[in-house]
């Protein structure tokens, strides 16, 4: 079995904010304020 797993920190960091942007609705939150909102979701997931 093959596992294709990212190996820098950066890949890692970046996919991780690609996945928050595609599953959370930060429609309900202003735009000047979604950074802040993927940030703490990052922190917490």
């Amino acid at each position: 079995m093959n596992f294709d797993y990212l190996r820098h920190p950066e890949d890692i960091t970046r996919r991780s904010f690609e996945i928050i942007g595609e599953e959370v609705d930060f429609s309900g939150i202003p735009e000047s304020l979604r950074p802040v909102a993927m940030r703490l979701v990052h922190a917490c997931a």
